[in-house]
């Protein structure tokens, strides 16, 4: 059985690094650089830092939940597993502008 996404064991180990460090990160600053920080440059720096941090896990969340396979090896693999994902004989291609341009 193959990973269809980022949240599916197995799991790697930089993934298990990053969802320990980065919140680790984000609360050292939070106890320990912002409060020394004088106040006018400690509100916006902790909120800009936060806010990256926000995006950042975010964004790792919408590239962990996606599936990145292609198309065409998604069907190989089908094939292979005796599982044709169109229900067909397992011929069928896909009409990309190379290949149309490739066969006029």
């Amino acid at each position: 059985m193959r990973r269809t996404n980022g949240f599916q064991k197995p799991y790697n180990p930089m993934q298990i690094g990053t969802w320990i460090l980065l919140p680790i990160l984000l609360l050292q600053f939070l106890f320990f650089a912002s409060p020394i920080l004088p106040l006018a440059a400690s509100v916006p720096c902790t909120i800009a830092l936060f806010a990256c941090g926000w995006c950042t896990a975010y964004y790792a969340y919408k590239c962990c939940g996606t599936d990145p396979i292609d198309e065409r090896l998604r069907r190989h693999l089908n094939q292979v597993e005796g599982v044709d994902a169109n229900g067909g004989n397992g011929n069928d291609t896909i009409d990309t502008a190379v290949d149309h341009q490739s066969r006029q």
